[in-house]
């Protein structure tokens, strides 16, 4: 059991080769888990099977993980080219779960279907959910938000710098990253 995590994905693939060197091994379906286990399949050198379907987990050229699946760009672009070619599609809408097993799909496809004149329309459940999306306008209530972010963690940087090299908080403000 993997409990959604990666690293006790690794280490539950590390316990397992070390105890019971076993003949291969079966990853978790999730591809955060498949890439944080890739270095460890490498080096014990056990073949691995993995249902994962980012394509940078083959992109990696690991000779001992086989892919059950499709990876993203294959089923992406097979649905792509249907909804252009075969169903004629003007307009589309992807809904995806917003995490690492629906994004690399879903940007795949948007983008697909952009490229060959679909217009992709974003549906959220929320109001900010589409903040910073690809395919989604970016209006002014986002990039406030986005920018009320960023000064927020440049305060947290600054107190940083400022306790370790003894200077003012403000001292290390105007510095805008000159020094």
């Amino acid at each position: 059991d993997t409990q959604a995590n990666n690293s006790v994905a690794v280490n539950a693939f590390v316990k397992l080769v070390k105890d019971l060197n076993p003949p291969f091994v079966f990853l978790s379906s999730f591809s955060t888990q498949n890439l944080a286990s890739e270095p460890e399949v490498l080096k014990a050198k056990v073949p691995t099977m993995y249902a994962g379907g980012a394509d940078v987990i083959h992109e990696r050229k690991n000779p001992y993980m086989f892919r059950l699946r499709p990876y993203d760009t294959v089923t992406t672009t097979a649905l792509a080219k249907t909804a252009i070619n075969r169903i004629k599609a003007k307009k589309a809408g992807v809904i995806y779960v917003q995490d690492d097993f629906g994004q690399g799909s879903a940007n795949i496809i948007e983008k697909l279907l952009k490229d060959g004149g679909v217009d992709v329309a974003i549906i959220t459940s929320g109001a900010e959910k589409a903040d910073g999306h690809p395919c989604a306008p970016i209006d002014k209530g986002a990039i406030d938000r986005a920018q009320d972010r960023v000064d927020g963690l440049a305060d947290i940087f600054f107190e940083w710098v400022s306790e370790r090299r003894g200077v003012p908080v403000s001292t290390v403000r105007a510095w805008q990253a000159g020094c």
